[in-house]
């Protein structure tokens, strides 16, 4: 933190340093300095959706609901801007946590799985676990896909502990690509 904050001071018209700072202050969890970063940020790049959806994250974990009203109105049209270039706002777990429609989350999940289509595309005719299941086969197979990685800090990866072993490894047989 305290080299962006370095930047910052340098060149307080610098939004990259305070989205930066921000983004630190989070990891440090000194949660009201990245608010102070963020909503800094904002004011240079109102709509752009990683400050943007940082911010209210934050605000929502300090319960401060000041500008609550102002953050989503950008954050939906963030998400406007950001499907119409064919980019989803954030990935389609996380959207709920900004008091989205359950139209504009499927706005947002379409736009997130046309990406993921497009990244998995080559692996058309891909069997899990290398061979084709045989005729008349009863397992099932499930596949998890993440675009960040299974390693115990991604939200994927808390979730899924508990997902392995809800399928009946008899009947299931479960992959999951990261």
């Amino acid at each position: 933190a305290k080299d962006f904050k370095k930047a910052a001071n340098l060149r307080p018209d610098y939004y990259q340093a305070w989205n930066n700072l921000g983004s630190a202050y989070m990891s440090m969890a000194e949660n009201k300095k990245a608010i102070d970063a963020l909503r800094k940020t904002l004011t240079f790049i109102p709509t752009h959706p990683i400050p943007l959806t940082n911010l209210v994250v934050m605000e929502n974990r300090q319960c401060d609901w000041s500008r609550r009203s102002k953050h989503i109105a950008l954050l939906k049209k963030a998400l406007y801007q950001e499907t119409s270039e064919g980019r989803a706002l954030v990935t389609p777990f996380h959207s709920f946590e900004f008091d989205l429609t359950p139209h504009e989350c499927k706005i947002n999940a379409l736009a997130w799985s046309q990406r993921v289509d497009e990244r998995v595309k080559h692996l058309a005719g891909f069997e899990p676990g290398g061979q084709a299941l045989s005729k008349g086969s009863t397992r099932l197979r499930v596949g998890y896909l993440s675009g960040s990685g299974f390693h115990n800090s991604t939200t994927t990866a808390r979730s899924m502990r508990s997902q392995y072993s809800m399928h009946n490894r008899m009947t299931t047989e479960v992959y999951c690509y990261a």
